[in-house]
């Protein structure tokens, strides 16, 4: 099996996981919106804003330094010596963030969690372990062990949509949600020690090399912490300009629309490793290669999916929410659908970026993007509401693509397949008629009308040679399990 057919192979089976994570919250979302007042659906939703913050800062950047510095390592000592530096460094980290979160926790659950002090208790512990959890899953990245990624990818959406939903049934509420992601987080927690543990073994590190990794990875949390700011800063600022059930109602049509976004979970996970192999390799024309057709692949799903999403946003909302929520918010969509396509294509062509571990410059733009966005949003959100903080995500997330294209082409010459491009666009803008006309409503009649559009647009993309015969020959190779 050659390079490239393993690679494809271990991101089909990531992208497998990646569809799960990206269906989980989907799933648990009428069970949330529809048992949950808005009210306390909106503080759930400042619950993970939070818990998906913390992280960025503790993690200091390490796990793409663990990316970048070990993928290439084969002997054990110097991996087990990485691995934990940097996981006792995170661990230290997290052990400070979540000591300060404790001891404001009453201000915290006055002024975000609705005087749920039980809720900011638990939101300590939620913050450590998810902090913990990035360095053992970054490890299987790293080491492109797709397989175990996948499983306890899949077992963490599994249970986090089953131990969340269970909770909040039975009648436990908001607190009961949260005490149930922290189990859930947990569990993962225990499962992905394991698993490393099992290959590497422990030791007490001399952090050797933790200067040149800080080096690396301190200059991404700007970019990190900027990018956590564009995304769901708007969170906060709805709040205390509307209300923390507009929240509530902002949340599920955001959440719809950036569930595209995770369309190239599969591609960043595990594309990185194998370009910086390539590309220390000197293998350059390899390296334009797979950026090429990640770029390709990712919008051939992106694309048709931010049009059918933008246009069903009310009917799928209707089906998963509440009549309310689904009036108030569909507008959101399709603002968050062309954010994620964005997004994914940026979380691409940015690795450009890091090959000669320039990293500062991600990070200087990122934070341009996330105070643009920012300012944008306490002018415009008290005047115009949560449609203007859709918008101004869409505008943030434009500025950071736009200036990453640039510096990254500067870099290298990078060989995008426009014409793919505009064969997609219009094959997507084909289907647009058959959503607008079909009147769709209930799970059954999306679900046809969902398969009917990726048959027709697949059909389309065929009748315009949108993939060359070499691809396709490749592909039907891969998928008969040929060499």
């Amino acid at each position: 099996m050659s390079d490239y057919e393993l690679l494809v192979k271990r991101i089909g089976l990531t992208g497998l996981a990646s569809l799960v994570v990206a269906l989980s919250p989907v799933i648990l979302l009428p069970i949330l919106t529809k048992i949950l007042t808005i009210r306390e659906y909106g503080i759930w939703s400042l619950i993970l804003v939070t818990a998906s913050f913390v992280p960025l800062v503790v993690l200091l950047g390490l796990p793409n330094s663990m990316v970048r510095f070990l993928a290439p390592v084969k002997n054990k000592d110097e991996i087990r010596e990485g691995y934990y530096s940097i996981a006792l460094v995170v661990l230290g980290a997290g052990f400070v963030s979540s000591f300060f979160l404790l001891l404001f926790e009453r201000s915290i659950a006055a002024n975000l969690l609705g005087n749920n002090r039980t809720v900011a208790l638990l939101l300590p512990l939620i913050t450590f372990v998810a902090a913990y959890n990035y360095v053992p899953q970054t490890y299987f990245r790293t080491f492109q062990q797709a397989k175990r990624y996948s499983i306890v990818s899949f077992l963490q959406a599994a249970s986090y949509v089953i131990l969340v939903g269970a909770f909040v049934v039975v009648g436990l509420g908001l607190a009961g949600a949260a005490f149930a992601y922290l189990i859930n987080l947990l569990l993962i927690a225990l499962i992905s020690t394991y698993y490393v543990l099992r290959d590497i073994g422990v030791t007490v590190p001399r952090f050797a090399d933790l200067k040149a990794y800080l080096k690396y990875g301190l200059p991404l949390v700007p970019s990190s912490v900027s990018s956590w700011a564009l995304g769901v800063s708007d969170r906060y600022i709805i709040t205390f300009f509307l209300s923390v059930a507009w929240v509530g109602y902002y949340s599920p049509g955001y959440q719809l629309g950036w569930t595209i976004s995770l369309l190239a979970t599969p591609l960043t996970i595990l594309v990185p490793t194998a370009l910086y192999e390539y590309y220390d390799a000197n293998r350059i024309a390899e390296v334009k290669t797979i950026i090429r057709y990640s770029v390709k692949y990712f919008l051939a799903v992106a694309v048709p999916a931010a049009f059918v999403l933008s246009l069903l946003s009310k009917p799928i909302l209707l089906v998963l929410t509440t009549p309310a929520i689904a009036t108030n918010g569909y507008l959101i969509t399709p603002f968050t659908a062309l954010s994620a396509v964005l997004f994914g294509v940026w979380s691409i062509i940015a690795i450009v970026l890091t090959f000669e571990k320039k990293t500062a410059i991600i990070g200087t733009i990122w934070v341009v993007g996330a105070a643009l966005n920012i300012g944008l949003n306490l002018v415009l959100v008290p005047y115009f509401g949560i449609v203007a903080a859709a918008l101004t995500t869409l505008l943030g997330y434009g500025f950071i693509f736009g200036v990453t294209a640039i510096y990254s082409v500067r870099r290298m010459t990078l060989d995008v397949d426009l014409g793919f491009i505009l064969k997609s666009i219009f094959a997507s803008i084909v289907i647009s008629p058959f959503v607008l006309v079909s009147h769709a409503s209930g799970l059954l009649s999306i679900s046809a009308l969902l398969v009917m559009c990726a048959v027709v647009y697949t059909a389309i993309l065929f009748i315009l040679k949108g993939f060359t015969a070499s691809e396709l020959r490749f592909f039907s190779h891969f998928l008969a399990g040929q060499r």
